[in-house]
This record gives C-alpha cells, sequence and structure tokens, in this order.
C-alpha cells in the first residue's frame, strides 16, 4: 500500500515532527548544534532572502556547499517557496560545477566564500545570504500554489558512462521513499550519523528519514573517514546511534585496526548501501560490533532506495551475493525475462524493474533517455502505470528475497562467453590478503582482456600473483579469470565513495 501524501510538501515533511518538540536538536555538523525551532526559522528567513532576490516557483537553486546545517535549511527553504534545489559539492572538478550551472540555467548559485558566508550569485550580481535572509517580511509557505507532484530537486549523477544525467524527483516520489522507509524503525531518539556529499542521493536519505522521525542528523567531515580514530571518536563524542555509510568507509576502517569498534557503545544499527559488502568483510564487522543490527541498502538515484534489509545474525547468503530483501512501503521490485515476461521462478536470473510513486520524474533535458528507462508496464493484467528499468540482473530465492548479480551495462562478452564482471571481483575479493578488487576489461586484437586491480591488505604482504591466478582458477572458468594483475594503493572513487568504473577503464586502456 502507498504511503498518502495527500498535499505534504517536502518542507512540511522535514519539520512536522519537529513542531512537537522544537527545542528537541535537528542538525549537529561539528561544533555546532541547531535545534528544530532554530532549524524552521533559518529555513523561513532564507526563504524569505531568495524571495528578494527574485527566485520564483520552479527556478533552480545551485548549492555548491558541504553538508551543514544551512544547507538543510536552504533546501528547505527552497521547499517553501515551491524552488527547485540542485546540491553540489565543492569537491567536485569546477569544470564539471560550470557544466551542470550551464545545463539547469539557476536563478542562484549559491557558494561559501572564504569567510565562510553563504555568497549568492545571479542575474542581479553577488551578495550575501544572512542569517536573517536579508531582511523582509518572513516566508508564508502557504502563499505558494505549489503542489506535491512538482518537481523538488535534480541530482546529477554520472552513472555507469561518466555523462552526467539530472534526475528529477518531484516532492510526492521523495516522501513517499522517506515513509516508506518506516519500517526501519528509526525514532525521535536516535542520532543517524550520515557521511554522504550532499549531491548524493542518500545524503538527502539521511536527512529525509532522519528529519521526518523527529531524530537528530549528524553530519560527519569527510575528511575524517580516513582518519580511523578520529573518525570513532566523533561517532562517540556525538553519540551516534545509527550510522549511515558506503562499504568502502567500514572496509578501511576493518582493514586497520577492526578493533576501534567497541568503542561504539552506543551504536545500535549500521546501515551501508551504494555498493556490495564481501562477505568476510562483512563477518568481521559482525564479530566487531555483536549488538548492533546491520541493515543493507540498495536502490538507484532514481528512487532514493527501492529495498532495505535487516540481516539476520550470522547473515546468509548465496555464493557470495547477500539478499537484498524485498521493496520498501509502497514500491514494487520485479523481474522481466528479455522478451519483457514476468519471472516468477526461483533462481532464474532477469533484469529488475520498479513500479511506484518513489519513481523519478526523468532525466533533466533528456527526454531520449527518460523513454528508454520510464516505460509503460508491459505485464498483462496489471494497473497501468510507469516503470522503472533499472539495468540490474537479479533473482529471487525461494522465500523471495532478491540477490544481484550485476549490471546489464558490465557484462562483457568473451570469446563468445558472457561475463560478470562483478562475479569476478568477488572472488578476487576473497582472498585472505585482498582488501579491495576491481576489474575493467580492455578490447585487445578484437577481444576483452580482464584487467584485475588489487588493494592488497598490507602493502607489505601483497599476495603473490600467481596465488591470485590459483585462487581464481578454483572458483571460474577460463575465459573468467583476469589476464593481468595490477597492485594499487587504492581504487579510484567518486565523490560519492562510490568505484569510479568509467576512471578504471581508462587506467585500464592506459
Amino acid at each position: 500500500m502507498a504511503p498518502k501524501i495527500d498535499s505534504v510538501m517536502l518542507h512540511d515533511h522535514l519539520l512536522a515532527k519537529g513542531r512537537e518538540t522544537p527545542g528537541h536538536i535537528a542538525v549537529v555538523c561539528r561544533e555546532v548544534e541547531w535545534t528544530y525551532r532554530q532549524l524552521e526559522q533559518r529555513a523561513t528567513s532564507y526563504a524569505a532572502g531568495l524571495r528578494l532576490l527574485g527566485v520564483a516557483r520552479l527556478d533552480r537553486v545551485v548549492f555548491v556547499l558541504d553538508p551543514c546545517p544551512e544547507a538543510v535549511a536552504l533546501i528547505i527553504a527552497c521547499s517553501m517557496i515551491g524552488a527547485v534545489f540542485v546540491p553540489l559539492s565543492p569537491e567536485m572538478p569546477e569544470e564539471r560545477v560550470r557544466g551542470v550551472i550551464e545545463t539547469v540555467c539557476p536563478a542562484l548559485v549559491i557558494r561559501r566564500d572564504s569567510g565562510a558566508r553563504l555568497l549568492v550569485s545571479g542575474a542581479r550580481g553577488e551578495s550575501v545570504l544572512s542569517p536573517d535572509g536579508g531582511g523582509g517580511e518572513a516566508c508564508n509557505p502557504r502563499l505558494t500554489d505549489s503542489h506535491p507532484d512538482q518537481l523538488a530537486y535534480v541530482i546529477f549523477t554520472s552513472g555507469t558512462t561518466g555523462r552526467p544525467k539530472g534526475i528529477m524527483t518531484s516532492h510526492r516520489a521523495a516522501i513517499s521513499f522517506f515513509r516508506g522507509f518506516g519500517r526501519y524503525g528509526v525514532s525521535g531518539g536516535d542520532r543517524i550519523g550520515s557521511v554522504a556529499p550532499l549531491q548524493f542521493d542518500f545524503s538527502l536519505c539521511d536527512m529525509g528519514v532522519t528529519l521526518g522521525s523527529g531524530g537528530t542528523l549528524v553530519q560527519v567531515p569527510r575528511l575524517l573517514v580516513h582518519k580511523h580514530d578520529a573518525f570513532v571518536d566523533y561517532l562517540v563524542r556525538k553519540q551516534v546511534t545509527i550510522m549511515h555509510a558506503v562499504p568502502s568507509v567500514w572496509n578501511a576502517l576493518l582493514a586497520d585496526r577492526p578493533e576501534r569498534l567497541h568503542r561504539l557503545t552506543q551504536l545500535r544499527a549500521l546501515m551501508y548501501a551504494g555498493e556490495s559488502f564481501a562477505t568476510h568483510r562483512l563477518r568481521v564487522l559482525e564479530d566487531h560490533l555483536p549488538g548492533v543490527r546491520i541493515i543493507q541498502g540498495f536502490g538507484h538515484s532514481e528512487s532514493i532506495g527501492c529495498a532495505f534489509k535487516l540481516l539476520p545474525r550470522p547473515f546468509t547468503h548465496i555464493d557470495g551475493k547477500i539478499p537484498v530483501g524485498w521493496a520498501i512501503d509502497g514500491m514494487e521490485m520485479f523481474i522481466l525475462d528479455e522478451d519483457m515476461r514476468e519471472i516468477m521462478a526461483p533462481r532464474v536470473i532477469g533484469e529488475l524493474y520498479l513500479k511506484g510513486p518513489a519513481l523519478f520524474s526523468g532525466y533533466w533535458n533528456d527526454a531520449a533517455l527518460t523513454a528508454a528507462a520510464l516505460l509503460a508496464d508491459p505485464r498483462p493484467g496489471v494497473e497501468a502505470g510507469l516503470v522503472f528499468k533499472s539495468g540490474d540482473r537479479v533473482f529471487r530465492d525461494e522465500e523471495g528475497d532478491f540477490y544481484v548479480c550485476g549490471r546489464v551495462d558490465l557484462m562483457l562478452k568473451v570469446d563468445g562467453y558472457r561475463v560478470e564482471i562483478e562475479e569476478i571481483e568477488a572472488v578476487l575479493a576473497g582472498h585472505p590478503l585482498v582488501a579491495e578488487a576491481a576489474l575493467a576489461g580492455r578490447p585487445e586484437d578484437g577481444r576483452w582482456r580482464l584487467v584485475a586491480y588489487i588493494v592488497p591488505v598490507s602493502e607489505r604482504s601483497a599476495p603473490p600473483e600467481v596465488d591470485l591466478r590459483s585462487h581464481c582458477a578454483q572458483a571460474l572458468p577460463g575465459y573468467m579469470q583476469p589476464s593481468e594483475y595490477r597492485f594499487v594503493s587504492a581504487l579510484p572513487s567518486t565523490l560519492n565513495g562510490k568505484l569510479d568504473r568509467p576512471r578504471l577503464g581508462e587506467m585500464a586502456a592506459a
């Protein structure tokens, strides 16, 4: 059953619970703490300031900001006046930032200046957005003629091709996801740690789930991710009860004195998404956090997320694949074969499709890409509606749990055989001396040559190549075994912390 949205807008969802306890802490970042009362006051003030600067309903406002309380207030302010926010990271290359700005033609671009003030640039020139919004009357959100089906934000992601895609999400879709996540028990007493950059959809997930529950959003400075003692210290000091981070954050910590995790006595749940966890590393995580619930998330920016699963202890897997569970409340996941027929039998692989109110509205200024991803539901006898063609290859077990096998666009043909890159990576990651592994294909003499990139557990104990070849030969047929092994200190990653596959391909070609 789909969560009922009615006329609720994003700012209504983010502020409603906090109005019941206005003195409760809403956002924490370093030494700054804002209550829900302060957050709403600042957001209302910013909304008035944006209006004075000429921002109208459906105008785009680009933020080039790190996660911070001001960014949360700006997101709420944009919703109040019906504007569309486009979050970007200051870590992004300036050329890419300019490209996004040229694409969305924003009314305003907001950055921090050298004095940490919010510098606003637009058609009227540059000015500073002050905490009081620059003066003027307070914004009355009800004066706008906004509707839940209108656009709330656009997130740009490079996907697998490196070409930025602007994913458009409505108020209704975002709130449907936040409410659909509700079964996982986030409460007003929780303090949720978030380390994702602002333009990453899971940064918005953390914000929407936390504030929508009346809890406290703890923004973790990204520089701490690489300083393991300081990272753990911060979580302890800020009393984080639920921590959300991509697996690469935990992998680095698990490879370097995982006993640090014993200090996280206040942690009651850990959530990861964005990438899969190697089973042997997940075992280590379980061992060092024995009383902590581990929640695996899975999904796409096109729906923020579609499935979350509380892993049993010990967790189960099929050939190293951990189940991602079922669709969140209000969403539907199903599998189609190449002839667009639904696959109902267990353990038969097909492509994953999604349906429900949390789906995105399309890709910004790209009708062809939108038409290729959002299709009319082809199943006979079901309610009409659009479905999202995910590109994920999945199957279900006998209990109905979904398992992800890989991506349609990461499948290569080697000597006529279909090769799943991620299956080979999982085998390599199972070697005891391998911390991380990734694979890239390089065309050579009309065929694909498989190049493996290996991050050893320790620089002083890198596995000999002959051992890796023997390890792969025990689990993989000859055509799936890498032709070449390269040892690196770290795999290339995007700002979101995910593996940068386009860059990996460039490295393989070099």
